[in-house]
């Protein structure tokens, strides 16, 4: 008898054990995907911060610009190089000035300095941008600016600098080279601040060179702007230090430059690859670390940024309740094995159901079946964390609505100031409708247009990803004849072959026949034609295009003699948002989202898309179609 009962409690003790390990991997693996869902959306929230603040440094850069053109500048600097032009010797009266300016003391200045401080153009830099407050942070966005002559001497500045001559310069000679010059973040001894310092080619209305503008972005200010058009939760902290571990900036109180580079969790980010995120251990709590580096942007590529964003689990809502639950099924787990020894039996059952319902809830979330439901009877920790898992499936299933919802919304405001853009384009580029216009207006106009149709096919591209993505692209299927269709398409983009002396070669028997979808169809040619346009050379581009019909499908080949494709991309080519990171391919710009569409619309239509390339040598896109409607797989 008492070999039996102690076979049974065994057993039970057995089982209790085996379903408090099972409660307490549905505890990790519901924690594990809090975490990523958390990581996921912060890492959103860290790209965006980066390009806000990409887009708010070029804003800047383009009203400087603007501004050079202006007539009390054009004038002032025109003026100046006139009457430098009458000295004898340019340079040694140059030198002078410089000699005397900089063994002035800091704190002293001449009644030549104030004549370049106090002079209306340096007024007027003053008013319209180093006084000029940001109504969102609150701050001046620029912390200095001056104008330089075309012999690199100061002109107009909002305040002293530590320099009068500038062409000797850097940041003077590469905008007087490029056109402009971008800066690295550095502390600038004149305004005692950090700042990004941009120059700005200067030209008179013929294009020649009249002078430099250099501005000093205020570091702090260009962040605090985009942290406020960034919507976080207060128990965020956002940090931006550079590669070798100085702090830029945070939203907690920091020193510019701090060397933070032997903090726990620099050395994961150091090793970790582009962008990501992790749980750092720290002495008496943990914290959740993402990050992203934004090289693939123009300015902040330049910076060695890495915008890191942290997350105190203890303060990080339902991610919290998981680890206090987790440490109590730890102890309730002991205790359960401890009442087992008396108890026995009695209450397996009452134990085993909550977990395997857990189970099920959990898994059926992990599937997105955010509308799974469970009953249990009776108070505890497990109804606890049902409940914590259903509370966690209504808000991830509004979080997925609200994405929805603001994808919806933005596209729609985009489209809606395009429409008129391009309209008027139109209307500009007709004589009879506004008269006519000089080549100047007529190149403005055009660049105006190709940029607006450019914004719309991103806006196309992200609405038809986004309907993909939610299982809501209809499809209208009709008898596409494979032949026509691609003559079509190739006929839609003659003024681009013939513009870039392409030779386009055709391999395409008729008849051959589709039940299809041929807008769609259509689209996923167009995307691959276009790359290739895109990739080839002028001259000695070649593209060849074929279509062969299989036993149920037909096989689409493009090929080109373009640069190609580095292997360690060809894996991700078809990834939403991808893009290959060289200087060849950046200039050609999109979202990075139209062979992500064609691999989606491809498997939709019931075929598949790959690609073979070797860089130099060009890249062969392949795809197939389904023949008939029936044929497609409808799972996918």
């Amino acid at each position: 008898m008492i070999g039996i009962r102690i076979i049974v409690i065994s057993i039970f003790l057995l089982i209790t054990s085996l379903f408090i390990v099972q409660a307490m991997y549905s505890v990790t693996v519901g924690q594990d995907f809090i975490q990523q869902s958390v990581g996921q959306s912060s890492l959103l929230l860290a790209e965006d911060m980066a390009k806000f603040i990409e887009s708010g440094v070029y804003i800047k850069i383009n009203d400087l610009t603007d501004y050079s053109k202006t007539d009390i500048v054009q004038k002032a600097l025109l003026e100046s190089n006139r009457e430098f032009g009458k000295f004898e010797d340019i340079q040694g009266y140059i030198d002078l000035q410089e000699s005397t300016w900089t063994s002035t003391p800091d704190e002293i200045i001449t009644p030549f300095m104030q004549s370049l401080i106090s002079n209306d153009l340096a007024e007027d830099i003053r008013k319209n941008f180093v006084e000029k407050i940001n109504p969102k942070t609150s701050q001046s966005v620029f912390a200095e600016l001056f104008l330089t002559n075309e012999y690199g001497a100061n002109v107009a500045q909002s305040g002293k600098t530590t320099d009068y001559r500038q062409d000797d310069e850097d940041w003077w000679q590469k905008a007087k080279a490029n056109g402009i010059s971008i800066s690295k973040t550095e502390y600038d001894e004149s305004t005692k601040t950090d700042v990004i310092s941009i120059g700005i080619k200067i030209t008179d209305e013929d294009g020649n060179f009249v002078g430099v503008l250099k501005a000093a972005l205020s570091v702090r200010s260009i962040i605090r702007e985009a942290e406020i058009s960034t919507q976080y939760e207060d128990t965020t902290q956002v940090n931006i230090v550079t590669e070798d571990g100085h702090l830029v900036y945070s939203t907690k109180a920091f020193r510019f430059n701090e060397n933070i580079s032997d903090q726990s969790f620099f050395t994961k980010l150091q090793s970790g690859p582009q962008q990501g995120f992790f749980v750092n251990d720290k002495k008496f709590k943990k914290e959740l670390v993402v990050y992203t580096r934004p090289s693939n942007l123009e300015v902040l590529g330049e910076q060695d940024w890495i915008v890191v964003i942290k997350h105190d689990i203890g303060e990080v809502g339902i991610l919290s309740g998981m680890l206090a639950l987790r440490e109590n099924i730890i102890i309730t787990s002991a205790i359960i094995v401890v009442i087992a020894l008396g108890i026995g039996i009695i209450f397996s059952r009452d134990i085993s159901n909550p977990i395997i319902k857990l189970t099920y809830l959990a898994k059926e979330i992990g599937k997105e079946n955010f509308d799974a439901e469970i009953t249990i009877k009776g108070r505890g920790e497990i109804t606890e964390l049902i409940k914590n898992m259903k509370d966690m499936g209504t808000k991830l299933k509004k979080a997925k609505i609200q994405k929805e919802e603001f994808i919806s919304m933005i596209t729609h405001e985009l489209k809606t100031p395009l429409t008129p853009i391009i309209g008027f384009c139109q209307a500009l580029g007709n004589p009879e409708i506004l008269g006519t216009l000089t080549p100047k207006q007529k190149d403005a106009v055009e660049i105006i247009s190709k940029n607006a149709n450019r914004l719309q096919s991103i806006i196309g591209d992200l609405l038809d990803s986004h309907r993909l993505d939610f299982h809501k692209i209809k499809f209208n299927f009709n008898e596409v004849n494979v032949v026509e269709l691609i003559n079509s398409v190739i006929n839609n983009y003659e003024k681009e072959i013939e513009s870039k002396k392409i030779q386009v070669t055709v391999d395409a028997k008729s008849p051959i026949l589709l039940t299809t979808d041929k807008q769609r169809v259509e689209q996923v040619l167009t995307n691959i034609l276009v790359n290739s346009i895109d990739f080839v050379a002028t001259d000695t581009g070649k593209i060849f295009v074929k279509a062969k019909l299989q036993k149920d499908n037909v096989l689409f080949t493009i090929q080109d003699n373009g640069t190609g494709i580095p292997p360690e991309e060809i894996d991700r080519v078809f990834d939403s948002f991808s893009q290959i990171d060289t200087a060849l391919t950046r200039k050609h710009g999109g979202a990075g989202l139209g062979l992500a569409i064609c691999k989606a619309l491809v498997t939709k239509l019931g075929g598949k898309i790959w690609v073979e390339s070797q860089l130099g040598k060009g890249a062969t896109f392949y795809f197939t179609i389904a023949q008939q409607p029936e044929q497609m797989d409808k799972s996918k």
